[in-house]
């Protein structure tokens, strides 16, 4: 019995890398393509720090 339930650890294991891999290869694919909402969140910071220092010089 001991073998037997070594094996299932072992295959769960194996299935376990399998599906992190897979995931971690999908969150890699949405990474590289921001939704629309994330990129005018990320232009709005920008241009905030871009006015920053103007706003300090005046």
């Amino acid at each position: 019995m001991a073998n037997d339930d070594k094996r299932t650890e072992l295959n769960q294991l194996d299935e376990g890398d399998w599906l992190h891999a897979l995931l971690a290869e999908g969150q890699m694919q949405i990474a590289k393509h921001p939704k629309p909402q994330a990129v005018k969140r990320i232009r709005q910071r920008l241009f905030d720090e871009i006015e920053r220092p103007e706003q300090a010089a005046a």
